[in-house]
């Protein structure tokens, strides 16, 4: 199999349904790290789901996070 996208509905698929999700991955796996509050074994746990569930893992982490208030 070729790597070059095939069809519509291929490059589609991948623009607009994976590229984002990857974004969104490890866009959380950088806020994890840049957080001042969490120790490093709440971290640790925090990579360990997104790692293993990688988008119900970033989604339940963007969910539960506490949003920062504005300095």
């Amino acid at each position: 199999m070729a790597l070059a996208l095939t069809t519509f509905w291929d490059a589609f698929f991948l623009l607009m349904i994976w590229v984002p999700l990857v974004t969104l991955w490890i866009s959380a796996l950088i806020d994890v790290f840049a957080r001042p509050d969490l120790g490093g074994f709440a971290k640790a746990m925090w990579v360990l789901c997104i790692f293993l569930v990688p988008f119900l893992g970033v989604l339940i982490y963007l969910v539960s996070r506490p949003r920062v208030a504005p300095a």
